[in-house]
């Protein structure tokens, strides 16, 4: 029954653009959670889904997030889409979130190196070396993303140290697997609803556009 309700709502978001179907998924998904409140997956399911036009709603993310992290307090996937409304829509400023994100577990040294990412977003507002250090147990945990040497690359190339910087940022955009071109906008094939295809734009890097890589 689970997994029929997780695939419906998918089908319902994968079958047009239209808002409309954004907005079923969601309802199915809600009448679900209201007698299954645990339902990790569905929940993280329903965070994808609002991560995308027209909600965009840093305020629902977050609270669905919490109220995952309320049963199983170091889930990596509901504080890293914690940590995307807080950076890409809030500022990066949520030292809630920052507390939260040193208790992260996974066996996933992938989804691990993301949760050092989040932190470094978080760190290079308050301390810039503990920024670098998150930054380099990011490269640790997974030297084939994209931001993690990039965000490097740049606080070097900042402070001065063009050349290790520069060669840190060749080495992040060598890594990147798929670039979408703005020219074929109307062409991009994206999954809404999609965790991966989520986490690899805005946390690894490894899959971007144009745009997205000027803004690095």
């Amino acid at each position: 029954m689970q997994n029929s309700i997780l695939e419906q709502a998918r089908a319902i978001v994968r079958s047009g653009k239209e808002a409309i179907n954004l907005e079923k998924a969601q309802q199915i998904l809600m009448t679900h959670l209201n007698t299954n409140p645990h339902d990790t997956d569905a929940w993280l399911l329903l965070m994808r889904i609002e991560c995308n036009s027209p909600f965009d709603d840093p305020e629902r993310i977050i609270h669905y997030a919490q109220h995952v992290l309320s049963y199983d307090s170091s889930n990596p996937y509901a504080l890293l889409f914690w940590a995307y409304a807080d950076f890409y829509m809030l500022g990066g400023s949520d030292s809630d979130l920052y507390s939260r994100l040193q208790s992260a577990q996974s066996n996933n040294l992938e989804i691990m190196s993301m949760i050092e990412l989040a932190k470094a977003r978080y760190l290079e507002l308050v301390d810039i070396e503990k920024c670098k250090e998150a930054l380099k147990k990011s490269i640790e945990y997974c030297p084939t993303h994209a931001m993690n040497f990039n965000m490097l690359g740049g606080l070097y190339v900042k402070e001065g140290k063009v050349q290790e910087g520069n060669l840190l940022i060749e080495h992040g955009l060598h890594n990147i697997k798929t670039i979408f071109r703005c020219k074929n906008v109307d062409t991009w094939k994206l999954d809404r609803t999609s965790i991966e295809d989520f986490l690899d734009e805005f946390f690894s890097g490894i899959s971007t556009n144009e745009i997205a890589i000027g803004g690095w």
